[in-house]
């Protein structure tokens, strides 16, 4: 396997980046918006996305009112910054829209979906330094068989398979998350904006 390059290797140098950016684009280095959700898409622009997502999205909402979906395939790097720096809980499936964790304020949670064959710790490393907990969700199922001729082309054979999520095995993971922001800094922050 390839040798990873992480954009930063520390956790200060995490530190340093994020707040290098908030301030390159304006955005408060205090984290001053409600608790939120973000689910974020990759259907339908490449081989890998959950072929269920509006699903996984309907179920993370009914956890958590204030949930979005977005996909970061036409979003400026400011509004990719600004999402991520709301939020507090981020769903996606692996990939490359994973480096984002950077720009989420200290002390969330990343929860990366994998399909059942694939594994890779990358992005798991990288939200430790970006001071995120960690969640690798395997609870999938391969959609559509891909032959080998195809796989061959992919940087690794198990990578881009459509998946379909569990949906409640993925909120029973998700709810003790969203229940522990029923504390007094979640409500505090959540009173200060609405």
């Amino acid at each position: 396997m390839h040798k990873v390059l992480y954009p930063f290797t520390t956790v200060r140098e995490a530190r340093w980046m994020r707040s290098a950016a908030y301030k390159h684009c304006a955005v408060s280095l205090d984290k001053v918006t409600p608790w939120q959700i973000t689910y974020i898409s990759r259907c339908c622009s490449g081989a890998r996305y959950n072929t269920n997502e509006q699903e996984v999205f309907d179920g993370l909402r009914s956890l958590w009112n204030r949930t979005i979906m977005v996909k970061f395939d036409k979003v400026t790097f400011k509004e990719q910054l600004e999402i991520m720096s709301e939020t507090n809980l981020l769903v996606t499936i692996h990939g490359a829209q994973l480096t984002n964790v950077i720009f989420m304020h200290p002390g969330g949670t990343v929860i990366e979906i994998f399909n059942p064959r694939f594994n890779a710790d990358f992005y798991k490393q990288m939200s430790a330094m970006a001071e995120q907990n960690y969640i690798a969700f395997r609870n999938t199922s391969i959609v559509n068989e891909e032959p080998m001729s195809e796989r061959r082309r992919w940087w690794h054979p198990d990578v881009n398979f459509k998946t379909h999520v569990n949906v409640s095995v993925l909120l029973s993971v998700a709810k003790p998350i969203v229940d522990a922001c029923v504390s007094y800094e979640c409500l505090l922050v959540s009173d200060a904006v609405f």
